[in-house]
């Protein structure tokens, strides 16, 4: 009988609608409260129906379908009666491909395998199978069958051959009932009767027989219009002994005396696709209509006489494509030869077979026109052509141009793929030349290869090959076939139904391609987007970017494809990444499409013009934006695309060259796609290629969102000088380690930070933390202080002064003040983790600009902080952001009272740094130190000898070796300088006359400094701890080469 799920079925009061027994009335559905209960057979929970108008029911159902296949296909007619006959959700029929292995449902254009899915199991089992809920059969498969949904699966047999014909899929609403006994019996009744008439329904278990005349036509326009999604389409007829014009009305042709444009269309017997039917020569309002829509007319000659198939409008309101126009006319022939009946027929032909035909070809036509998954309808297309020319076996050739091979997707009646050099037999001859052969003994051509013959033991004899060209009109593969079944020689009719079904595969296969490149990319980036903050696991940004590049460098053939990025401070245009070719031109024709925000091709006039320099403002002239219309669309409108694709050989010098601005969400531009084609450009490509563009520009936008980006550098970073064994580590690094050498000056007043930059000062930061033990003391592993440091090192501007290179520089002089003054034995370590952090963090994210500057100036930070520390408070602000995140979390150990601590003196230290409290803080330490030393158990005391500490190394230029002190000099003042550039340009006074550039005595401005501000400080220092002495001294003797300096500097001026 079946084998039917038992899953928990919904039960509960139900009531019946009246007009069907098998389902709850809609009121009960919508207010019953369903209850859970264990498995029961649903038939127990139902009243008895009447079984008499049941099975009635059953018998008008199929006599309906069986009336219905006169104008409906067969799988059409089954899935809708079906439906009808268990009040279904939907019928899927799923049609066996006898030999294939596969499943496939015309309705969705869909193939499986025949071992997957519920639907591979009733085949398999020849069983009708039903499940009340398929994602618990062991056959469940995604990609076939409704997870929650009821489902019935029915076998249909075709009674010729004893094999099941398909699986019919049937399924109910998630609100409705399962299927239940007496629905098995329907469905048992359904397919008993199927199989009883399946010989008159089914030929080569694809195609249903008899089609007459009378309903050739309107099968043929109802495809063509849903093909060519257009709202007419029309026959027409021109006798030229005649001179008279017929339109195909009912069954005949009828004479027209006002045909408008068709008219003239067919004398000239060119194809004619327009956009516009009212500019049409010979245009009438009366018979072409008011409306101005798109028309495409493709008039072919039949014996004597001219027949057009005409479509006019289109149901999405746009144009006819290119690629229409030559799929018409490859059809046009064989509509007209159809249609004219056996006036226009060979001798060895009748109308019935070329009808068959014709309508295979349209199926086929229509099959391939919404199918992107190439791999699984290739076998069902191919099984069609066998059909139509009735061969024997059939191969379907794809040329690999890179390879230099042929290789087959399909190959009838082998086990295996067939591999073979392009140039090859019979088949590499049309590969290589486009040429169709066909050969009445395939043993006497002496291009003929017999290897495949002499392993297969499988006799040719009469030979087919057509090449299948894909949109470039280059020669993408090759069809194949092989022996007519009833001994006869290919005809004339076989190669031009073949060319009509080579057009179609050929878009096809290109468009799968096309989609296969676009899909894979896309669900990269989808990854990449996902990933947030980790940009992606296995592959950078740059990574990701490359591989967009080469592969839309391969959808348009073209010899380059270049990623240039825009410097927005700089406003410029660097090439970034490129794959092919090298670049010619520079960047000249990337920036004139960042100017224009439009994406441009240049042809070989402009870019001579252009490279030449006499090239007018190409932006002037940009493509103007609308809101209605894609950037793409408007550019194709331009004469521009015309020039691109009319010309078949470009000079390699001037190819066409393609480019695609990169564009943020708000439309800013972050840098411009570029390609160099060396083939036509078409408008398909185009709007390809703005999608990879987009794609370009999502990755770039999502990499430069500052905390994925930095995110990534830091992981990078990390990667590279901490190994996975030394992450949750608390020694240094080996890759950190400082060679015993150099070591020694991390110590001492002698050290020059800028021999450090890069790495180094990591290292620097290391080695002190190292050497009061702290990553041991407070469990900071490596990778935690590794990011802390990357950090907060990234929020340090690439200011002249008050950079990273500062912070490092301070943290450095702090060591080197604890070491000399024992300071390492009266801070607890506590305190020298508050300290070294503060230094690292004291001006992050410093602008190169003073506390005053800020305020007159009425910046964000000046309004924001405005009547305090304007920048300190910043620095406080910027390092608690980073600390306070858990993978940079320095402090993490600590309990919540010392984390209170921690922060609190971290702020008092970092706020101490600003000059405008630096003479009260000289003023109240001289004061605390005339009343003794330093009370060691004062916190009080304690605090300002660590604020003095560090007010010493903010400054501690002025105390190190004159050379060094000299060049730090030269750095701060040029600092100043940027600020008065600034202030002189927005017509402020100089907030500091260190800041005049043009008048700043340099000695003199030290001797200032070193008289008022540092001596003051380094003396009440040495008060608090003496051996720091030895910095007042440095301090003095550096004042004295300044006063020396200045000296001289006035005696100059008085020669």
């Amino acid at each position: 009988m079946s084998s039917r799920e038992t899953n928990n079925y919904r039960t509960g009061p139900v009531r019946r609608d009246e007009n069907n027994p098998y389902m709850p009335s809609k009121s009960t559905r919508a207010n019953s409260v369903i209850t859970v209960a264990a498995p029961t057979k649903l038939g127990a929970l139902q009243p008895v129906p009447d079984v008499s108008n049941i099975i009635e029911k059953r018998h008008e159902l199929f006599q309906s379908m069986l009336i219905d296949l006169k104008t409906t296909p067969l799988h059409v007619s089954i899935e809708k009666s079906l439906t009808k006959l268990f009040t279904a959700k939907q019928c899927i029929l799923w049609v066996s491909n006898q030999g294939m292995s596969n499943l496939t449902s015309p309705t969705l254009n869909k193939s499986i395998k025949s071992t997957i899915g519920i639907a591979g199991a009733a085949f398999r089992s020849k069983k009708l199978l039903n499940v009340s809920q398929p994602s618990k059969h062991e056959s469940y498969n995604q990609m076939s069958d409704f997870a929650e949904l009821a489902s019935l699966y029915i076998p249909l047999f075709n009674d010729q051959d004893g094999q099941i014909y398909a699986i019919a899929q049937v399924t109910r609403d998630s609100d409705s009932l399962p299927f239940s006994d007496i629905d098995e019996e329907s469905a048992n009744f359904f397919a008993n009767k199927f199989r009883q008439v399946s010989h008159l329904l089914i030929v080569d278990n694809n195609t249903i027989t008899q089609i007459s005349d009378n309903d050739l036509a309107p099968q043929v326009i109802d495809r063509l219009q849903h093909n060519f999604q257009c709202r007419d389409v029309q026959f027409w007829l021109h006798e030229k002994a005649k001179n008279s014009f017929s339109q195909y009305i009912g069954n005949e042709f009828v004479e027209q005396q006002n045909c408008g444009c068709v008219c003239s269309v067919m004398k000239s017997g060119v194809t004619c696709n327009a956009v516009d039917v009212t500019k049409l020569h010979g245009y009438s309002s009366e018979f072409d209509g008011i409306v101005s829509d798109p028309i495409l007319i493709v008039p072919v000659q039949v014996k004597n006489q001219t027949f057009a198939i005409v479509l006019r409008g289109r149901v999405s309101g746009k144009s006819f494509s290119n690629i229409h126009a030559v799929q018409l006319e490859n059809i046009t022939p064989i509509v007209g030869r159809a249609i004219l009946g056996s006036n226009a027929l060979s001798s060895d032909e009748t109308s019935s077979d070329f009808a068959l035909r014709l309508k295979a070809l349209l199926e086929v036509a229509e099959n391939l026109s919404g199918v992107l998954d190439i791999d699984a309808l290739i076998p069902t297309i191919m099984d069609r052509a066998c059909s139509l020319l009735n061969t024997e076996r059939c191969s379907l050739f794809l040329v690999d141009q890179t390879k230099q091979l042929l290789e087959t997707t399909f190959h009838g009646g082998l086990d295996k793929s067939i591999t073979l050099p392009i140039t090859r037999g019979i088949v590499g001859h049309t590969a290589t030349t486009g040429k169709i052969v066909n050969i009445n003994d395939a043993y006497s051509d002496p291009r003929f290869d017999k290897q495949v013959d002499l392993e297969t033991g499988f006799k040719t004899r009469t030979l087919l090959t057509v090449p299948i060209y894909n949109n470039r009109g280059e020669i993408a593969g090759v069809t194949e076939m092989i022996n007519r079944r009833d001994g006869s020689a290919f005809d004339e009719s076989d190669i031009k139904m073949m060319n009509a079904f080579n057009v179609f595969c050929g878009i096809s296969l290109d468009n799968a391609k096309l989609y296969k490149t676009s899909l894979s990319l896309t669900r990269q980036l989808r990854g990449f987007a996902e990933m947030g903050s980790a940009l992606n696991n296995s592959k950078t940004v740059k990574d990701v970017l490359e591989e967009i590049l080469t592969n839309a460098k391969s959808v348009v053939h073209a010899s380059r494809a270049t990623i240039f990025l825009r410097d927005i401070d700089q406003d410029s245009i660097t090439p970034y990444i490129s794959v092919g070719d090298e670049i010619e031109h520079g960047t000249m024709f990337a920036a004139e499409v960042a100017k224009l925000l439009k994406p441009k091709v240049f042809v070989k006039d402009e870019i001579i013009s252009m490279v030449r320099g006499d090239a007018p403002n190409l932006a002037k002239n940009s493509l103007e934006s609308s809101s209605s219309t894609s950037r793409v669309t408007s550019l194709l409108s331009k004469n521009s695309m015309l020039n691109v694709t009319s010309s078949q050989k470009e000079n390699d010098e001037f190819q066409p060259i393609c480019g695609f601005p990169l564009l943020t969400s708000d439309s800013k531009v972050l840098g411009v796609m570029e390609l160099k084609c060396n083939w036509k450009v078409l408008p398909e490509d185009l709007k390809l290629l703005d999608c990879f563009a987009v794609f370009a520009a999502v990755s770039l936008e999502k990499s430069q969102l500052e905390e994925i980006a930095k995110f990534g550098q830091i992981e990078t970073a990390l990667k590279k000088w901490i190994s996975d064994d030394e992450r949750k580590l608390y020694t240094i690094p080996e890759k950190l380690v400082i060679p015993e050498e150099k070591a020694a000056c991390i110590y001492t007043v002698n050290f020059d930070a800028p021999q450090w930059d890069g790495i180094g000062l990591f290292k620097v930061l290391w080695n002190i933390m190292s050497f009061y033990d702290l990553f041991n003391e407070f469990k900071i592993p490596n990778e935690v202080f590794f990011t802390f440091v990357q950090s907060i090192s990234q929020t340090y501007n690439k200011v002249p002064y008050h950079n990273w290179r500062h912070a490092c520089d301070v943290t450095q002089f702090v060591n080197y003040e604890i070491i000399t003054a024992k300071m390492d034995q009266v801070f607890t370590k506590f305190e020298l983790l508050g300290i070294i952090t503060s230094t690292i963090c004291h001006d992050a994210n410093h602008d190169g600009f003073t506390n005053v500057y800020n305020v007159k100036a009425e910046t964000p930070l000046g309004i924001l902080f405005k009547n305090q520390s304007v920048l300190e408070t910043h620095h406080c602000s910027v390092a608690i952001g980073v600390i306070t995140k858990e993978e940079s979390n320095i402090f993490a150990s600590l309990s919540a009272s010392e984390y209170k601590a921690m922060w609190t003196l971290i702020i008092q230290l970092i706020l101490i740094t600003d000059m405008a409290k630096h003479f009260d803080f000289l003023k109240n330490l001289n004061a605390e130190l005339d009343k003794g030393p330093a009370d060691l158990e004062n916190p009080e005391h304690r605090l300002m000898l660590m604020q003095a500490v560090l007010k010493c190394a903010d400054i501690s230029n002025v105390s190190r070796p004159f050379e060094l002190a000299d060049k730090w000099c030269d750095v701060l003042c040029e600092e100043f300088f940027r600020q008065g550039d600034l202030e002189s340009a927005n017509g402020m006074e100089y907030t500091s006359p260190l800041n005049d550039r043009e008048h700043l005595d340099k000695p003199k401005s030290q001797i200032g400094f070193y008289t008022f501000v540092c001596l003051p400080l380094y003396k009440v220092a040495a008060r608090a701890m003496p051996p720091l002495q030895k910095n007042v001294d440095q301090v003095m003797s550096n004042l004295a080469i300044w006063k020396a300096s200045a000296a001289q500097k006035e005696q100059e001026a008085a020669q």
